[in-house]
Protein backbone atom coordinates (compact mmCIF):
# COMPACT_ATOMS: atom_id res chain seq x y z
CA UNK A 1 0.00 0.00 0.00
CA UNK A 2 1.70 3.56 -0.56
CA UNK A 3 0.24 4.64 2.67
CA UNK A 4 2.52 3.94 5.88
CA UNK A 5 0.67 1.60 8.15
CA UNK A 6 1.71 4.02 11.23
CA UNK A 7 -0.57 6.89 9.05
CA UNK A 8 -3.70 4.53 9.42
CA UNK A 9 -5.18 5.60 12.79
CA UNK A 10 -4.47 9.09 11.59
CA UNK A 11 -6.58 9.22 8.54
CA UNK A 12 -9.64 7.30 10.75
CA UNK A 13 -9.15 10.28 13.33
CA UNK A 14 -9.48 12.61 10.28
CA UNK A 15 -13.05 10.49 8.83
CA UNK A 16 -14.13 10.54 12.33
CA UNK A 17 -13.71 14.19 13.11
CA UNK A 18 -14.94 15.38 9.05
CA UNK A 19 -18.24 12.55 9.05
CA UNK A 20 -19.10 14.25 12.74
CA UNK A 21 -19.32 17.36 11.46
CA UNK A 22 -20.91 16.61 8.71
CA UNK A 23 -23.86 15.12 10.97
CA UNK A 24 -24.29 17.84 13.12
CA UNK A 25 -24.29 20.31 10.67
CA UNK A 26 -26.81 18.04 8.36
CA UNK A 27 -28.41 16.21 11.36
CA UNK A 28 -29.29 13.71 8.24
CA UNK A 29 -27.99 10.24 10.14
CA UNK A 30 -25.95 9.44 7.17
CA UNK A 31 -22.85 10.60 7.99
CA UNK A 32 -22.58 9.15 11.53
CA UNK A 33 -22.51 5.67 10.47
CA UNK A 34 -19.18 6.51 8.68
CA UNK A 35 -18.09 7.82 12.24
CA UNK A 36 -18.71 4.55 13.48
CA UNK A 37 -17.09 2.98 10.91
CA UNK A 38 -14.29 4.70 10.99
CA UNK A 39 -14.45 4.39 15.00
CA UNK A 40 -13.76 0.29 13.70
CA UNK A 41 -11.41 1.24 11.32
CA UNK A 42 -9.23 3.17 13.89
CA UNK A 43 -9.12 0.20 16.28
CA UNK A 44 -8.27 -1.99 13.63
CA UNK A 45 -5.08 0.35 12.99
CA UNK A 46 -4.63 0.39 16.20
CA UNK A 47 -3.85 -3.38 16.00
CA UNK A 48 -2.03 -2.77 12.65
CA UNK A 49 -4.53 -4.91 10.56
CA UNK A 50 -3.68 -4.59 6.44
CA UNK A 51 -5.37 -1.17 5.64
CA UNK A 52 -6.81 -3.14 2.96
CA UNK A 53 -8.75 -4.95 5.51
CA UNK A 54 -9.66 -1.60 7.06
CA UNK A 55 -10.94 -0.21 4.38
CA UNK A 56 -13.25 -3.16 3.36
CA UNK A 57 -14.68 -3.46 7.44
CA UNK A 58 -15.21 0.35 7.87
CA UNK A 59 -17.16 0.07 4.66
CA UNK A 60 -19.53 -3.35 5.30
CA UNK A 61 -20.00 -1.89 8.97
CA UNK A 62 -21.16 1.90 7.79
CA UNK A 63 -23.21 0.35 5.11
CA UNK A 64 -25.06 -2.00 6.90
CA UNK A 65 -25.62 0.73 9.97
CA UNK A 66 -26.36 3.25 7.38
CA UNK A 67 -29.19 0.86 6.01
CA UNK A 68 -30.63 -1.28 8.92
CA UNK A 69 -30.14 1.53 11.76
CA UNK A 70 -30.60 4.57 10.32
CA UNK A 71 -34.95 3.89 10.03
CA UNK A 72 -34.92 2.76 13.44
CA UNK A 73 -32.96 5.69 14.92
CA UNK A 74 -34.86 8.24 12.83
CA UNK A 75 -38.51 6.97 13.77
CA UNK A 76 -37.29 7.08 17.25
CA UNK A 77 -36.52 10.69 17.82
CA UNK A 78 -39.26 12.07 15.66
CA UNK A 79 -41.90 9.41 17.33
CA UNK A 80 -42.70 11.88 20.09
CA UNK A 81 -42.76 15.14 18.02
CA UNK A 82 -45.52 16.75 17.78
CA UNK A 83 -47.20 16.99 14.79
CA UNK A 84 -47.26 20.69 13.55
CA UNK A 85 -49.62 22.39 11.06
CA UNK A 86 -47.17 24.63 9.15
CA UNK A 87 -49.75 25.66 6.59
CA UNK A 88 -52.56 28.30 6.91
CA UNK A 89 -55.10 25.93 8.57
CA UNK A 90 -53.06 26.88 12.44
CA UNK A 91 -54.23 30.03 12.17
CA UNK A 92 -58.11 28.85 12.05
CA UNK A 93 -59.46 31.91 10.07
CA UNK A 94 -57.73 33.89 13.28
CA UNK A 95 -57.95 37.92 12.52
CA UNK A 96 -53.69 39.26 13.30
CA UNK A 97 -53.02 42.40 14.56
CA UNK A 98 -49.61 43.96 13.27
CA UNK A 99 -46.89 45.08 15.85
CA UNK A 100 -44.93 46.84 13.18
CA UNK A 101 -46.12 48.45 9.55
CA UNK A 102 -45.87 46.71 6.33
CA UNK A 103 -44.62 49.05 3.82
CA UNK A 104 -44.11 48.42 -0.04
CA UNK A 105 -40.02 48.02 0.98
CA UNK A 106 -40.10 46.34 4.48
CA UNK A 107 -42.68 43.31 5.99
CA UNK A 108 -44.46 43.80 9.41
CA UNK A 109 -44.82 41.65 12.51
CA UNK A 110 -47.30 39.83 13.84
CA UNK A 111 -47.16 37.55 16.92
CA UNK A 112 -49.68 34.61 16.71
CA UNK A 113 -49.21 32.08 20.23
CA UNK A 114 -46.24 33.65 21.45
CA UNK A 115 -44.01 33.88 18.08
CA UNK A 116 -43.38 36.63 16.23
CA UNK A 117 -44.20 36.37 11.82
CA UNK A 118 -42.90 38.82 9.38
CA UNK A 119 -46.31 39.66 7.40
CA UNK A 120 -45.81 40.75 3.77
CA UNK A 121 -49.57 41.91 1.96
CA UNK A 122 -50.92 40.26 -1.04
CA UNK A 123 -51.08 43.39 -3.00
CA UNK A 124 -48.07 45.21 -1.70
CA UNK A 125 -50.12 47.50 0.09
CA UNK A 126 -48.95 49.89 2.89
CA UNK A 127 -50.31 48.86 6.81
CA UNK A 128 -49.90 50.53 9.49
CA UNK A 129 -48.90 48.73 13.27
CA UNK A 130 -52.16 48.37 15.31
CA UNK A 131 -54.22 47.37 12.10
CA UNK A 132 -56.10 44.17 11.97
CA UNK A 133 -55.50 41.90 8.75
CA UNK A 134 -56.67 38.28 7.33
CA UNK A 135 -54.22 35.99 6.79
CA UNK A 136 -54.41 34.11 3.51
CA UNK A 137 -51.00 32.10 2.53
CA UNK A 138 -48.15 31.41 4.34
CA UNK A 139 -44.60 30.38 2.38
CA UNK A 140 -41.59 30.26 4.62
CA UNK A 141 -42.29 32.55 7.50
CA UNK A 142 -43.73 34.65 5.91
CA UNK A 143 -47.79 35.03 6.43
CA UNK A 144 -48.91 37.13 3.35
CA UNK A 145 -52.48 39.01 4.58
CA UNK A 146 -55.73 41.12 3.44
CA UNK A 147 -56.86 43.98 5.26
Amino acid sequence: MLIPLEWWPYIWLGVIVISAVIEFSTASLVSIWVTGGALVGLVLSLFNVDPVIQIIVVLVISLVCMFTLRKIVFNRFTKNQKEQNVGLEFLNGKKLTLLTPVTKTELGTAKINGVVWQIATQNGEEIEAGEVVKPVSIQGNVITVIK
